[in-house]
């Protein structure tokens, strides 16, 4: 059930945290709409690939200022020139300049915060959020065993290789304890099919790459079916109690586009202006 006042201040709060790109704020209040059944996890929990812990935070409750946002520790360099993904220039810690102003702290938390990126876990710690962080690549085996009782992500998975999976969800149930849970989101085939870079694939339409900006030219998103994660699953140790196709069409192209192709341009006025106001501050 979707209580309707919650999801218009989780709405609210993306929106606001996500202002330059507010595509992947409806992407998030999406999500919610189903988590929100699936919260607050059993404890001991593990949040899997993290970042910067802000989405986690609204999600458990946590409500931010309208004076904070996750753009003010960003890298100022010209991504899309360098054939990078936006989500790199997140990977940037100016400590000085992330600030997160709280105004209501979480109503639950996670007792593990882990990422493969360092700035981004630096980040995470500001929050008080995680008890513990932890900077790992999930392409080794995880430092931990039979210790958590659940385990939640939205991007495990390693650019879509079915032998990463495979092991990651090995690796998971490694970690777990009897009876524990696993929470996750998974393109299948029909987000691939949704997406405007088969039409690079397919017809070589450069115009379809620009779009992308490299976001899924670099790290594929894996695009195997629901039968091949029913099969994996069980195969290691998991039972599937629930599965929800949530995602519509509309959601995930205006996702995929947005503000995404003028995201460089966008940041630089942002940076610009911010200068420019502390240079009035001063006079």
């Amino acid at each position: 059930m979707i209580i309707e006042k919650d999801l218009n201040n989780k709405f609210m709060q993306f929106m606001n945290i996500h202002w330059l790109r507010p595509e992947a704020g409806f992407f998030k209040i999406y999500d919610y709409s189903i988590l929100q059944n699936l919260f607050p996890l059993p404890q001991p929990s593990i949040d899997l690939c993290c970042g910067d812990g802000i989405t986690s935070y609204i999600w458990a409750g946590g409500e931010f200022d309208t004076s904070f946002d996750m753009y003010q520790s960003v890298n100022e360099a010209d991504i899309y020139e360098k054939d990078l993904d936006t989500f790199d220039c997140f990977d940037y810690y100016e400590k000085e300049a992330v600030k997160p102003s709280i105004i209501k702290k979480p109503d639950w938390h996670f007792d593990c915060g882990l990422d493969l990126k360092e700035t981004l876990v630096d980040k995470a710690k500001l929050l008080n959020f995680y008890d513990r962080t932890v900077v790992h690549d999930l392409s080794d085996p995880m430092p931990f065993k039979n210790e958590f009782m659940s385990a939640f992500s939205t991007t495990i998975w390693g650019n879509g290789d079915e032998n990463q999976c495979q092991f990651r969800i090995k690796e998971v149930n490694k970690i777990l304890k009897k009876g524990g849970k696993f929470v996750f989101r998974v393109h299948e085939t029909k987000f691939k099919e949704m997406m405007f870079l088969k039409y690079y694939e397919k017809f070589g339409f450069n115009w379809a790459k620009r779009l992308d900006r490299y976001m899924y030219v670099n790290n594929p998103p894996e695009s195997m079916d629901i039968n091949w994660w029913i099969q994996c699953l069980e195969e290691n140790g998991f039972r599937i109690i629930n599965n929800y196709n949530y995602v519509p069409r509309l959601i995930i192209w205006f996702y995929l586009t947005g503000f995404r192709p003028m995201f460089t341009s966008f940041m630089k006025m942002y940076r610009f202006l911010i200068r420019r106001e502390m240079e009035l501050q001063c006079s």
